[in-house]
């Protein structure tokens, strides 16, 4: 990879802050150093190692977000960050095509999630036709679905004139192993 499509990547996981690339790019023609001041507000810490700049003899490694600008899902367990004040960021895709009724829990215990703080996805359901509707979706006083921490589980109450076919929803948790 050349400088220039390293800068470009640099650029795009910071927020593409052209006065950055620009400093980083005299720091490189001059060998480093350059007596500049480099402040950088948004910093990514996973994904692809893209780089290393050293700025007043302390080295650090730039990483280009996890796929650029893809989005990965999957049914394995991936650590995807870090959480508000540190903890890892795992995320997992459930996807259950069985058991499921009007209303009911689903236990997510086997994450070892000490936390849910983001679950989003769909229902598969029919009425007369097959809808994908958004776990979002709301209709009067039903059609929700909410962590409950306490118990582990994802409870939701539906329609009861939907036939359930599955459920695919995306959680990111933390762990208190991490």
């Amino acid at each position: 990879m050349s400088v220039n499509q390293k800068l470009a990547n640099i650029g795009q996981s910071v927020g593409n802050v052209p006065a950055l690339k620009k400093v980083l790019m005299k720091n490189l023609e001059e060998g480093g150093g350059g007596g500049s001041t480099v402040e950088v507000t948004q910093i990514v810490s996973s994904g692809t190692k893209i780089a290393t700049i050293t700025v007043d003899d302390i080295p650090t490694d730039l990483y280009a977000p996890n796929g650029g600008a893809s989005v990965n899902y999957s049914t394995d367990e991936v650590k995807i960050g870090t959480w508000i004040g540190g903890p890892d960021l795992y995320q997992k895709t459930l996807v259950i095509t069985s058991g499921l009724s009007d209303a009911g829990s689903i236990d997510v215990s086997s994450l070892g999630a000490d936390m849910l703080y983001v679950y989003d996805g769909y229902w598969d359901v029919t009425d007369g036709d097959r809808m994908l509707t958004p776990l979002s979706y709301a209709s009067g006083n039903r059609n929700y679905i909410a962590y409950n921490a306490t118990d582990n589980t994802l409870d939701y109450d539906l329609k009861s004139n939907w036939t359930i076919n599955g459920l695919v929803c995306t959680v990111r948790y933390t762990k208190a192993s991490s």
